[in-house]
């Protein structure tokens, strides 16, 4: 689970519109840094979901962690005169297979919420 933070802020500081070429940015350098098999789902407002399959933790951990610090790199620009802003993600991955579908999103939601009480901008993984 991938989640744009502070983005209430980018709404109410620089409008919806702004708001929305954030989510579509951020949507692409998800699904850029992900593989071909993978599947990148927006799954409300300003998250997103990966269903990364055959991903070893260790290469989870390398690649969500690549892919944050990319997003938290990248100036999204805006506006006629050359403004742009940077967001950050928290993240939080699910690497045990066990359970269903949904189960798995649950304790990627789970992390994604410690990953943000933990200041935000990090991945945690379990």
């Amino acid at each position: 689970m991938v989640d744009i933070d502070l983005f209430k802020q980018v709404n109410d500081t620089h409008g919806h519109d702004v708001g929305d070429r954030v989510i579509c940015r951020v949507a692409d350098l998800i699904q850029g840094r992900m593989r071909a098999t993978d599947i990148v789902a927006r799954v409300g407002g300003e998250e997103f979901c990966v269903l990364a399959v055959n991903m070893e933790s260790h290469d989870a951990q390398l690649v969500f962690d690549e892919l944050r610090q990319e997003i938290a790199d990248d100036a999204i620009a805006y506006g006629s005169d050359g403004e742009s802003l940077h967001v950050s993600v928290s993240i939080g991955v699910c690497t045990e297979t066990s359970g269903s579908l949904e189960e798995m999103m649950k304790k990627a939601d789970a992390l994604l919420y410690k990953a943000k009480d933990s200041g935000r901008n990090c991945v945690k993984l379990k």
